[in-house]
């Protein structure tokens, strides 16, 4: 029995025997082969940040055994909390451009680009604008 930093109680043969047959985390499956759901899920696990199963109602079975290993192996008792939090900026940037693609509205490199600015609260680096580093 397992209790990981996501809370959850669970023998690992109960999770693994759990997962749903598109579970993002098994090779082969339509979640697995999508690189952007493939990103949330491992952001979620390293974050640590609820992932839920793409089949049914709760976490996902899959990100459940990844967290319990990862808590087993100490992970989260040595992440930097700067770590935890760019990862979660980053969940928060896939989530803008995943509702923008729902919406039909377009996604380009800059957009990207911005919405991270956004997010990480920081100004226009020169280097993307074309001017001097205050972003003109």
């Amino acid at each position: 029995m397992s209790r990981g930093r996501s809370g959850l109680w669970m023998a690992d043969n109960e999770i693994r025997s759990s997962r749903c047959d598109d579970c993002a985390f098994s090779a082969g499956t339509d979640a697995n082969s999508c690189p952007v759901t493939r990103l949330k899920a491992r952001l979620c696990v390293d974050a640590p940040v609820p992932f839920h199963c793409h089949k049914r109602e709760g976490l996902c079975a899959g990100w459940s055994e990844a967290v319990i290993v990862k808590e087993a192996d100490g992970y989260y008792q040595r992440l930097d909390p700067w770590k935890s939090e760019v990862m979660n900026k980053c969940l928060k940037v896939i989530e803008i451009n995943e509702d923008k693609d729902t919406r039909g509205e377009a996604i380009t490199d800059q957009s990207v680009i911005q919405d991270i600015i956004n997010v990480m609260g920081i100004e226009r680096p020169a280097f993307l604008t074309g001017g001097d580093s205050d972003g003109r």
